[in-house]
């Protein structure tokens, strides 16, 4: 089934957001967040990284930049003379076959959830990234390329404060076949995914993270995204999947991965629909504080839940962080 269309913004990034509810609050931001992540954030200096396209199998060369605080994260098609941003917003989202694609009706960028995922885990909330294509590299299919060249570019803390989206009241969409997603309010910021398929490699498991589990926060950038042998032929004839291969995807066949190496992690299937989700929800336009739960959920349900969210004004708040004055920073 195809999924529905996704309506062109009608407001400019963050109006939307601000028009549906204007409750900012200061907060000392609870959850588990430490002092320096009360402060904006940017990389310390410009990362490059160079792969194929996952669905156009082109080969795409991106640079991540710095930012100053309250740009955001911001697309820029350099192979384009009109040279204009893409927020990485929910408000641009045009596409989520098979992943979460953004446009403005001039151009778009696919495939964004894996590096959307890394900046979300490495709490970079400001970056510009050049891109001379329209799909985002594969790299090995996992955020973990993306984290280890953050972690070596490093991070510059910010003056500004950060703005988080807590949820104050359970916002629940639902698919087909049973699926569904919900937020729900709580004090820290957790993901939890449940998956069940036929293949015997796959069947039913779930996996559970909360973002304070640094450990478990570098496992979970590992996870790959994954995909049935009987189904490439298919994907391939609608135009997708042209740059898949077994170095940055696994492919089941029933009982079988065909991998090298077999999986990093029994729960890999698991833990990557956790990565697809804290990539997706991230285009929120900020972190969030609260509980996620999905049950067989991808990217057009996690599009249904961030309208959901966003449209019920008593579903959340956005409270921007108080800290300590003689907290050291960058200007």
């Amino acid at each position: 089934m195809a999924p529905p269309a996704i309506a062109a913004p009608s407001l400019p990034l963050g109006e939307s957001l601000r028009r549906r509810d204007a409750r900012f609050v200061s907060a000392s931001l609870s959850g588990g967040l430490c002092a320096v992540e009360h402060r904006q954030t940017c990389l310390a200096r410009a990362i490059d990284c160079e792969g194929k396209g996952l669905h156009s199998a082109q080969t795409i060369r991106m640079r991540i930049k710095p930012a100053p605080a309250h740009t955001g994260i911001v697309f820029q098609r350099t192979d384009s003379h009109i040279m204009d941003g893409l927020a990485a917003h929910h408000d641009y989202v045009c596409d989520t076959t098979l992943s979460s694609s953004i446009g403005n009706g001039t151009h778009e960028v696919k495939t964004i959830e894996h590096l959307m995922a890394a900046l979300a885990l490495a709490h970079i909330d400001n970056a510009i990234i050049e891109i001379d294509g329209g799909e985002v590299p594969i790299l090995d299919g996992s955020s973990e390329p993306f984290m280890q060249r953050i972690a070596e570019a490093g991070t510059q803390v910010l003056t500004q404060p950060r703005n988080m989206l807590r949820i104050t009241q359970e916002v629940r969409v639902e698919g087909n076949n049973g699926a569904y997603c919900v937020l729900s309010p709580q004090a820290h910021t957790s993901f939890e995914a449940e998956i069940d398929f036929s293949s015997q490699a796959i069947r039913r498991q779930s996996y559970a993270l909360n973002l304070n589990d640094a450990v478990a926060v570098k496992e979970i950038s590992r996870a790959r995204t994954f995909c049935h042998e009987k189904e490439v032929a298919s994907m391939r004839a609608q135009g997708l999947g042209q740059g898949g291969s077994l170095d940055n995807a696994i492919v089941v066949d029933d009982a079988q991965v065909l991998n090298e190496g077999g999986l990093r992690h029994p729960q890999e299937f698991a833990q990557h629909k956790v990565l697809d989700a804290i990539g997706d929800m991230y285009l929120l336009g900020m972190p969030f504080i609260g509980h996620y739960r999905g049950y067989k959920a991808g990217h057009t349900l996690h599009h249904a839940l961030r309208q959901a969210l966003l449209t019920t004004h008593a579903a959340f708040v956005i409270e921007t962080a108080t800290f300590p004055h003689n907290l050291v920073a960058a200007e």
